[in-house]
């Protein structure tokens, strides 16, 4: 939506403001989660709880972490300001063309498409998801690098006591070979949020079973194939 691409700036701004003025510029990014290296994991619990936080000092007339009265009012018009300025300079001039989609995409990526062009080949999306680090079904996006998006590759339901009606959705497929029917077919499902029945007796198994893999021992004096 364009409500949600123009909170989520808004967000990025006013977070910033609040904290750099008490913190400085480099000891913010640290707070937000930033990694010492790009290799690490570049994102902290710190950033997932920040919205309470930040909730709670509007809501304090007397934050030693946000000026009071009009000043305060004037921060937020800022920052809203700014975000203003920074859509159109992302998205163009047209608030309607506006969505957190635009901003908001997950890239299934593969090994093998480091380097161009298989990243045709191999790589899955970009799609476009909702949701954020707040949302039920959390699609987080890193404060540091906007194309960092963080998502629930699994998700499972169970009912301990009947197992047989537990549900399950990975993405984005069960295979990794390429030529493979199962190599991108529940990336849609895990999209749209759906789920396929897991199973987990034998007869269930049995039912919901497409294929089935025999692993032998070699026979005696047989050629490798």
């Amino acid at each position: 939506s364009t409500g949600g691409i123009v909170y989520k700036v808004f967000h990025a701004k006013l977070t910033r403001a609040v904290l750099q003025n008490k913190l400085g510029p480099s000891l913010t990014e640290d707070y937000l989660g930033a990694g010492p290296h790009a290799t690490l994991y570049p994102f902290g619990e710190t950033f997932s709880q920040w919205i309470t936080v930040l909730i709670r000092q509007l809501d304090t007339p007397n934050s030693l972490w946000l000026p009071s009265g009009a000043k305060r009012d004037r921060l937020l018009e800022s920052c809203l300001a700014e975000t203003m300025l920074e859509l159109r300079r992302l998205l163009g001039n047209d608030p309607k063309k506006w969505s957190w989609g635009r901003k908001h995409q997950i890239l299934f990526g593969h090994t093998l498409a480091a380097q161009s062009p298989l990243d045709r080949v191999f790589n899955l999306g970009p799609y476009v998801v909702g949701g954020d680090s707040d949302t039920i079904n959390q699609m987080s996006i890193s404060p540091h690098d906007g194309a960092n998006n963080i998502a629930p590759s699994y998700r499972q339901v169970v009912t301990a006591g009947d197992w047989d009606t537990a549900l399950a959705m990975h993405a984005p497929g069960q295979s990794g070979h390429l030529a493979s029917p199962h190599y991108a077919n529940l990336s849609q499902p895990w999209l749209k949020g759906d789920y396929y029945e897991l199973g987990w007796s034998r007869p269930a198994l049995e039912v919901a079973a497409e294929h089935t893999l025999h692993l032998l021992p070699a026979m005696p004096g047989a050629k490798a194939t």
